[in-house]
């Protein structure tokens, strides 16, 4: 997927009107508008030619060749948004789920309170998407008011070509339930898209740029979409959404620019970033630095988990991002990541959220203890409807509980089931 290009500048359009000859009475007037119909094929046909433009483009950037071509429409902001939602409510594990990860996020403030995630990501799609590749169609639609231009087409096209040669639907539905790994994996995908379509544009200048400078650019990228207002949509969602592309494509111009060159993306494809630490830092993914699998154990007697999932580096920042810490101490407290596993969990005296992480240091794990003791003071409830809310530091261990009070002692029990 790709954000919307911007329009030619307006001061050019007055000058073309303002050179342009009067019309004559004798001319024949203006053509009609074409029907709806007529409309919707040529704006196919023009997407077709862009494919058979970009072609050769994304097949010599990638060193593949597309095993079939890539069929192409126009698809509604409405169209798109229903398919991609129903996409996102079955990896989340389906209509059950949404509820309780929005309650999930709500509790960790990367939600507003009572806010629906799956409402809040569709609004902000319907305004940040121009083009989309579907691994279940294996086709490639764009949106209204989305600039039908050769770049844009290039992203797409080498999102097809992956597909093709690498099956992303088959990774995808591999990693189902971790937030963590589909951000991952989301980082490899735009990235590398994101890389070749500037590569492209560029004219291959975007390949000599120091890598710190995109890193710069990403850094201030997070900076401007944490100061953006994106209608009702957290920056939290928004940030999340967009580091796939401006985190990504260091991740991707990293890979390219080692000594397997295009052979590492393959790679990288036939073995996914495991976790968005990987991602974040790729010389932790090319030493293999696994991140540690946290299970809990079965749930108390009377207890049932709703929803649970891995949040990850990046996760970590943007709860710690969401509950007010400047962006530095975030990014620094998330760094020594090592592993986590969080949960909503329904108990007898109430639902309880349970949060275990495990870090690289135990100094790592204090830092960590340290950023949320602010981000989510202790609070105790003197009643059964007010929450109480801890925080536990053992070594490289930190555990996050909220629950009322009648079932603190439950939930901090089943956090301590939590195994690597």
């Amino acid at each position: 997927m790709s954000a919307p290009r911007a329009a030619p500048a307006l001061s050019l359009l007055l000058a073309l009107l303002a050179a342009a000859p009067a019309v004559r009475a004798e001319e024949p007037p203006p053509a009609p508008p074409a029907s709806p119909e007529a409309a919707a094929e040529a704006d196919r046909r023009a997407l077709e030619d862009l494919v058979e433009k970009a072609t050769p483009i994304v097949e010599k950037a990638r060193g593949l060749a597309f095993k079939s071509k890539v069929p192409v429409a126009p698809i509604t902001a409405e169209e798109f948004t229903d398919r991609f939602l129903r996409d996102f409510t079955r990896y989340l594990g389906g209509e059950e789920s949404v509820a309780p990860a929005s309650r999930l996020l709500a509790r960790l403030r990367i939600l507003p309170p009572k806010g629906d995630l799956r409402a809040l990501l569709g609004e902000f799609l319907k305004g940040n998407v121009a083009a989309n590749y579907d691994p279940e169609t294996g086709g490639v639609s764009f949106l209204p008011g989305a600039g039908r231009t050769l770049p844009l087409m290039v992203h797409e096209l080498t999102h097809a070509i992956d597909d093709q040669h690498f099956d992303m639907k088959s990774a995808v539905a591999a990693f189902s339930g971790s937030l963590d790994r589909a951000l991952a994996y989301g980082m490899l995908a735009e990235g590398n898209a994101q890389s070749v379509e500037s590569r492209f544009v560029t004219g291959g200048g975007s390949a000599k740029q120091d890598l710190q400078v995109l890193r710069n650019f990403a850094d201030a990228m997070g900076d401007a979409i944490l100061r953006r207002r994106f209608g009702d949509t957290p920056p939290a969602i928004a940030l999340a959404f967009k580091s796939q592309y401006t985190e990504g494509v260091v991740f991707a111009e990293t890979l390219r620019r080692g000594e397997k060159g295009e052979e590492a993306i393959h790679a990288a494809f036939r073995k996914p970033p495991a976790s968005t630490e990987q991602a974040l830092h790729p010389e932790k993914y090319l030493a293999g630095e696994a991140p540690a699998a946290i299970g809990f154990g079965a749930p108390p007697e009377g207890g049932k988990v709703l929803f649970e999932t891995t949040l990850g580096e990046l996760g970590t920042r943007i709860a710690l991002l969401a509950a007010g810490v400047a962006k530095p101490q975030a990014t620094e407290a998330a760094a020594g990541w090592g592993g986590d596993r969080v949960a909503l969990l329904s108990l007898p005296g109430g639902e309880a959220v349970v949060w275990t992480t495990t870090w690289d240091t135990d100094a790592d794990a204090i830092a960590f203890y340290e950023c949320m003791k602010t981000a989510f003071p202790v609070n105790t409830g003197t009643e059964s409807s007010v929450a109480t809310r801890g925080l536990i530091h053992d070594r490289d261990r930190v555990e996050f509980v909220e629950a009322p009070l009648d079932a603190l002692a439950d939930a901090v029990a089943w956090a301590k089931t939590a195994r690597k």
